[in-house]
């Protein structure tokens, strides 16, 4: 760019010798419009060469392509479960390994909620928006599990959120497809969401403000905590 700014300024230089030493009115106007010809050019290569360098400056980001569920590339955990507080035990996962078992690409989109979102943690594959919330990202969950989760452990709807409590969403259908958990609720209202998305990062988001779905309620426990105990397999094999 700043050498098509030198150009013009030579030729507009260069243009003005030219004017102010030409003697006859053909010479003149020869002159006028050699000039006026190549200013005019150096103009417009100095217009597109501005125009490509805002393009290369203010690139329009592109929406983030993430992978928002792992069907087809979990695999069961056998020297380890979950146990839930009536001692229900819930099979825990680990993603394919990379090489092993490629992921699935259709299940990868286009995330438009990224503007309203704050990540807060990067991509692991060890665990899923289940396990995040209650394995504390140990393993993956699956999210027919969730249910089981929510019965035995005592959990309950509420009407109103507060913080601590999970959030679950569900499809038309009524599958739980995502869970989260509540950081805060603002003066104004406002409800404030942590969740993972599948295997992408952790992000802080308004309760719509996820590609899973709109239709989401609130589950509140009496228990301290989310988190479950992990179990040997062995040990639960010697209890029983």
């Amino acid at each position: 760019m700043f050498g098509t700014v030198a150009v013009i300024a030579v030729t507009a230089g260069l243009t003005w010798l030219h004017l102010s030493h030409s003697k006859t009115p053909r010479s003149l106007f020869r002159s006028c419009l050699s000039g006026w010809l190549i200013l005019i050019s150096s103009v417009s290569l100095a217009g597109w060469s501005y125009h490509r360098f805002q393009e290369r400056l203010y690139t329009p980001a592109k929406k983030p392509t993430l992978l928002l569920s792992t069907p087809g590339n979990m695999k069961v955990v056998h020297e380890f479960v979950a146990m839930t507080d009536r001692d229900r035990p819930i099979h825990v996962y680990r993603m394919a390994e990379v090489g092993s078992e490629p992921l699935d690409a259709d299940d990868a989109v286009i995330v438009d909620f990224m503007e309203s979102t704050i990540q807060r943690g990067p991509a692991d594959p060890a665990a899923n928006c289940h396990g995040w919330v209650f394995l504390d990202s140990q393993y993956l969950i699956s999210g027919e599990a969730v249910q089981q989760i929510l019965d035995d452990n005592d959990y309950e709807l509420s009407d109103e959120s507060k913080a601590g409590d999970v959030i679950v969403y569900r499809s038309d259908n009524r599958k739980i497809v995502h869970t989260g958990l509540v950081r805060g609720v603002l003066n104004d209202g406002t409800i404030i969401i942590e969740s993972k998305w599948g295997i992408e990062g952790v992000f802080l988001h308004d309760p719509e403000g996820t590609p899973y779905s709109t239709q989401f309620e609130y589950y509140r426990s009496p228990r301290p905590d989310n988190r479950m105990k992990i179990v040997p397999v062995d040990e639960l094999s010697m209890d029983e």
